[in-house]
């Protein structure tokens, strides 16, 4: 990116001569500028316009993109996908348990004496 800034400031640099040039000409013979010099003078200021609203457009962009950089560091370590741990079924994970491979596991709890339905059956069925 920086290559192509530095492409806009040598043109907009070249342009800028170019329009002291034909200015100095004129100065020169002590007198105004012809209609055609004046055309390409508004011609090359116009393009000096646009060549700088390029190069602050680009610098605009660069400051944007290195400032969601800075703001994107802060929740990579937050936004890391979780390891997923396969899952094994409700025998497994007890024989698992009794062989003394795993540890503890939290299982799921529930009261099936108190229903919405008024029968010993889980309300998720």
């Amino acid at each position: 990116m920086s290559d192509y800034i530095n492409q806009q400031v040598d043109a907009r640099a070249k342009a800028w001569e170019q329009a002291k040039e034909l200015l100095d000409f004129a100065a020169s013979e002590k007198r105004d500028l012809s209609a055609e010099e004046n055309q390409t003078y508004d011609r090359i200021m116009a393009d000096l316009d646009q060549r700088a609203a390029t190069i602050d457009t680009i610098k605009a962009q660069a400051e944007r993109e290195e400032r969601a950089a800075e703001a994107m560091a802060g929740f990579e370590a937050q936004a890391r996908p979780e390891v997923s741990v396969p899952s094994i079924n409700d025998a497994d994970l007890i024989r698992s348990l009794a062989r003394g491979e795993i540890r503890s596991h939290s299982f799921e709890k529930r009261d099936v004496l108190k229903s919405s339905t008024g029968s010993p059956v889980p309300t998720a069925f």
